[in-house]
């Protein structure tokens, strides 16, 4: 009996043992699960908020255009969210836009002649209507009588302005109404008829290729449109000794200068306002002043 009672205490330390042993293996284990699950979850990322898209529908005229897409690409670079759209086309014709609630904004050379469209607007800059010829022409300054004279027909050969190699003159004049038509007609033409052998051109694009193509062309487009793209086989003639540089725009020195304008149907308000205010910035203006825009004297 007392070796019974011996084998039977033996066992039962041994059963105890067993146990002990099995459960530390299963802390063990849970302890190792617990980890692994921990560094699993240590390397899920935090999902990311995709933010929703900010759309603003712009409009912009010939004169404008360069200036308000660079200014776009600039603001999207620190707002990547948004995004523009751009409708362009006359003054008349982005006015309208802007009137009807088509664009939230729009920017123009002139303000709309419509008397029943009292928008919102807000001074944008100030450009130039440049006088371009083609880049062979060894003409580099004309004066406003000059170019009446030119543009009336009453001089029709390079050989008067110091030119001869570039032969007979052929005008480019943009269609009645257009904005540098307006100012051209006003500053320089005055009460005198342009040439009825001019040639008409619908866009700034039109008139430079036609210019380079010709080495007897002369025509007048945005002065920002050479400064934004420029046009090797154009160049930009002086007025009474003056070009439409920056400083000569701001300070009116340049003689067709005018002033453009951000209009609304109504006052921008929420997301459009905030780039609105982005457009009166140092950086807006830099980047305006970049592309050939003065700031608004």
């Amino acid at each position: 009996m007392p070796n019974t009672r011996v084998c039977a205490q033996g066992d039962v330390r041994n059963r105890l043992n067993t146990s002990s042993d099995a459960m530390q293996r299963l802390l063990t284990a849970r302890a190792l699960l617990l980890m692994l699950a921990l560094a699993a979850c240590a390397r899920v990322e935090t999902p990311k908020v995709t933010p929703i898209p900010v759309r603003l529908r712009v409009g912009a005229d010939n004169a404008t255009l360069p200036l308000m897409k660079a200014l776009a690409r600039a603001y999207q670079q620190d707002n990547p969210s948004w995004v523009f759209t751009f409708e362009t086309g006359s003054a008349d014709v982005v006015a309208g836009l802007a009137k009807d609630g088509a664009v939230d904004v729009a920017a123009v050379a002139q303000l709309p002649d419509d008397a029943e469209f009292k928008p919102w607007t807000m001074d944008l800059g100030v450009d130039g209507v440049a006088i371009i010829v083609n880049a062979a022409n060894m003409a580099t300054d004309l004066s406003k009588s000059d170019l009446r004279e030119i543009f009336a027909g009453f001089r029709n050969e390079w050989a008067y302005f110091g030119a001869p190699a570039s032969g007979s003159i052929q005008a480019v004049v943009r269609e009645d109404g257009e904005g540098s038509r307006k100012l051209f007609d006003r500053q320089i033409m005055g009460d005198t008829a342009s040439t009825s052998s001019a040639i008409l051109m619908p866009t700034p694009d039109t008139v430079i290729n036609f210019v380079a193509l010709n080495p007897g062309a002369i025509g007048y487009i945005p002065s920002g449109r050479l400064t934004s793209a420029p046009q090797p086989s154009v160049k930009i003639l002086g007025l009474d000794g003056q070009l439409p540089t920056v400083e000569g725009l701001a300070t009116g020195a340049y003689p067709l200068h005018r002033n453009l304008y951000l209009i609304a149907r109504n006052e921008p308000r929420g997301k459009p306002r905030d780039f609105v205010a982005w457009l009166i910035t140092d950086r807006a203006r830099t980047i305006a002043a970049a592309l050939g825009y003065a700031t608004m004297r």
